[in-house]
């Protein structure tokens, strides 16, 4: 059998320099999978990580996970990585390309914040569900003192090290004994444990911090933290505040008066799982929590049935603008005023454009071919001008709540079709190829031809626009079965977004536009559609090749329809 000698060369030459340069070269090379490795050699190398964690940034060890995507293959790293703070756990099994019985045996020794993590993959296999499943109920229960003292040390330790994880095939491979300074570490480790389990002996019973009692002297109190909750509405999980004071709130229920729990616009959204933004909810009990917190969540669906798992999100304290009696109004007005603008600059726009076209088509008789073709320019750059206001008017009426319900149905044919010929133009002026397919059982989907048309074709109009001479552009619709049945509308991302990520995307001031791009830029054009998409209780998500937008669909199919294609 013939090992690979990297880590050993890379470790050798990491004695001495930057920590943040050796982390990332050890986490590079720990990346692949541990049977070309020397077990030796790679719990020497994760001991290293460990010494180096101290003295390397959050963000810089998020972003160098971010960095292994599609090379992660190491249960053992992959592990070490889980156990750390939530933006690095996310990066890692976002990044990690396991076998489904690799991450199968991995789930029993991961922290339940990486399990939940692990649920949102849409890739996951049978075997990986199954054991996920088994732990379901196990990762609402509240934890208990020891886990809450290992969340407070918030130092990453890998699960082959914890007395009570379940052992994976991979953890064999590190029965070699370790020399020198990764030794004693775990001897150290071993020393804290056997330490607290004889304190908690002697000690009284654990209390959660539920009612009462006062901060502690330089305690602040929470200011932000993200949650989970279940089908029901009820919080099963937080990070940023002591899980056991907010597990067990709902934010489905309707609070009266001076009562904990949320307003109507967040209850309502929840029994219509729709986006929750801005709504209020008041939290008693600990006195970290206790007062008035602000949501923005959205509903989480399962992606192998689209059935409905519950709400995720963020709770933060209000600010001074967030008060109601000057929110919405502020909004409003300023609302107003952005329309009552692109009405004033539309006007005499239109004026131009049809003086344009006067000049153009010559209706009032002969012209030159240099005047036409300036007309045409005219033209061309008016109109861009034009969309551009439909734009700032849609995303006002969106931000002030006046956004008209396009109630109806929408056959997927039929918008295909309408798509073909919208963008006919489009795509010859840019010497894209767009390809348009459907499924053979696609239903309708569940909202008006007009929202559906101006969703779908300002989207893949934008994508359009970002290809360069020559590409091809793959637009796929599927119908998602479930209890909230949906259709996936796949777009292939061109190639000069293929490497961007969701922040660069939706950035307004990105790169990646030019001159012939969208208005208002593709970061605009992108949140825009997602905000559509998120009011017609859709969604927009960035995949690594692809751009998948969820609208909602009919529950039940109105007539057959064959596959379809139009290149």
């Amino acid at each position: 059998m013939r090992f690979d000698d990297r880590l050993k060369t890379a470790l050798s030459g990491l004695q001495s320099g930057h920590a943040v340069t050796q982390w990332r070269q050890l986490i590079d090379v720990l990346a692949q999978r541990p049977a070309g490795q020397d077990s030796t050699d790679v719990a020497v190398g994760l001991a290293r990580l460990r010494q180096l964690y101290p003295h390397v940034g959050e963000t810089v060890r998020a972003e160098s996970v971010r960095g292994l995507s599609g090379r992660l293959r190491s249960p053992p790293l992959v592990r070490f990585l889980c156990s750390d703070r939530p933006s690095v756990a996310a990066e890692a099994v976002r990044a990690a390309r396991l076998d489904d019985e690799d991450w199968a045996a991995m789930v029993p020794g991961l922290p339940t914040r990486a399990r939940g993590f692990l649920r949102q993959r849409a890739d996951i296999g049978h075997a990986t569900t199954r054991a996920l499943g088994a732990w379901a109920h196990a990762d609402f229960v509240l934890p208990s003192a020891d886990a809450a003292q290992s969340e407070s040390a918030k130092q990453p330790i890998a699960a082959a090290e914890r007395p009570n994880a379940r052992r994976s095939p991979f953890d064999d491979d590190f029965a070699p004994a370790i020399e020198g300074e990764s030794r004693s570490q775990i001897s150290a480790l071993v020393d804290r444990i056997r330490n607290f389990q004889r304190a908690r002996e002697h000690a009284e019973a654990p209390q959660l911090p539920l009612e009462g009692g006062s901060l502690a002297e330089g305690e602040l109190p929470a200011q932000r933290f993200t949650f989970e909750t279940d089908a029901r509405g009820i919080i099963r999980d937080a990070e940023g505040v002591p899980v056991g004071a907010v597990t067990g709130v709902s934010i489905a229920q309707e609070a009266y008066e001076e009562d904990p729990g949320p307003d109507a616009f967040a209850a309502a959204a929840f029994r219509q799982r729709m986006p929750i933004a801005g709504a209020r909810m008041r939290l008693t009990g600990a006195p970290m929590v206790t007062g008035d917190w602000r949501i923005q969540a959205g509903p989480v669906f399962d992606d192998l049935d689209g059935r409905f798992i519950g709400f995720s999100g963020v709770m933060r304290r209000p600010h001074a603008a967030d008060d109601a009696s000057i929110s919405v109004r502020g909004s409003e007005e300023t609302g107003d005023q952005m329309r009552q603008l692109v009405h004033e600059l539309r006007t005499p726009l239109n004026a131009i454009i049809g003086f344009a076209e006067i000049i153009e088509q010559q209706l009032f008789g002969p012209v030159s071919t240099g005047y036409r073709a300036l007309a045409e320019s005219i033209l061309d750059d008016a109109r861009r001008l034009l969309s551009g206001f439909d734009d700032l008017d849609l995303a006002a009426r969106i931000e002030t709540g006046r956004l008209e319900r396009d109630d109806g149905v929408t056959e997927a044919g039929w918008l295909l079709g309408r798509m073909a010929d919208r963008l006919q133009t489009l795509t010859d002026m840019r010497g894209v190829s767009l390809h348009l397919r459907k499924a053979e059982t696609v239903r309708a989907f569940a909202l008006g031809q007009q929202s559906a048309k101006r969703i779908v074709t300002r989207l893949v109009s934008a994508l359009v626009i970002g290809c360069e001479r020559g590409e091809r552009i793959d637009c796929t619709i599927r119908t998602r079965i479930g209890l909230e049945p949906a259709n996936l509308i796949d777009i292939s991302r061109p190639k000069r977004l293929m490497a961007c990520s969701e922040e660069e995307l939706l950035s307004t001031e990105s790169s990646i536009d030019d001159a012939g791009g969208p208005l208002l830029g593709l970061g605009f054009s992108l949140r825009l559609v997602r905000n559509l998409a998120r009011a017609a209780g859709g969604d927009l998500r960035f995949e690594e090749e692809s751009l998948l937008l969820r609208l909602p669909a009919v529950k039940e199919r109105l007539g057959r329809e064959g596959a379809g294609r139009i290149d």
